[in-house]
């Protein structure tokens, strides 16, 4: 999943970082406004616009992203890398933009998580025993069995260690073996 990292070189928010994860989020807008996603500082930046310019992505047909910065109709306009922007512009991890002429600048970093489908392996693993387990039988006469798994697998070893030590495995559970409750499961 890729994420948008935004940081503020210059203006009131400068040394601050911002990460949007891009499966959260449509687009980005930028601005002064409460409600936009990467806000500016409202009261040192005021060259920038409420509504700025907005951020936006889209896969193409052979799924690779591309991002764009739409300047919409700011004031003061927007620069990218220098230039200024006129409408939408294509950009790629590491462009550096500046809202107004002598605005808030910031670089917008692309994080994309390497897929890696080649398994890796980190430490050698034991030979498995290909034999198949004996199969037991156990009769569970108890309904008050705890539903947690670990504790059933541990009542049902106990029980299976009763029953080969007696070499009968059809007999019910011994009367002293405990039925524990969920709340009495012993970890």
């Amino acid at each position: 999943m890729d994420r948008i990292i935004v940081e503020f070189t210059a203006g009131g928010r400068r040394g601050q970082t911002e990460v949007f994860p891009v499966a959260r989020f449509s687009s980005l807008y930028i601005g002064r406004d409460a409600q936009c996603d990467v806000r500016v500082d409202a009261e040192r930046d005021v060259m920038v616009s409420r509504s700025h310019a907005v951020i936006e992505w889209a896969d193409d047909e052979d799924d690779v992203r591309h991002y764009t910065l739409t300047d919409l109709l700011s004031s003061n306009g927007t620069w990218r890398n220098g230039e200024r922007v006129h409408g939408t512009v294509d950009f790629v991890d590491g462009d550096h933009f500046r809202l107004g002429t002598a605005g808030p600048e910031f670089m917008i970093r692309i994080d994309r998580p390497r897929v890696d489908l080649q398994s890796q392996i980190t430490q050698s693993m034991p030979e498995i025993d290909t034999e198949p387990a004996p199969f037991m039988a156990v009769r569970i006469v108890d309904s008050d069995i705890p539903a947690n798994a670990t504790v059933q697998a541990r009542w049902s070893e106990r029980l299976a260690q009763q029953t080969r030590s007696r070499g009968d495995e059809h007999t019910a559970p011994d009367a002293n073996l405990p039925a524990f409750k969920d709340s009495q499961a012993p970890e």
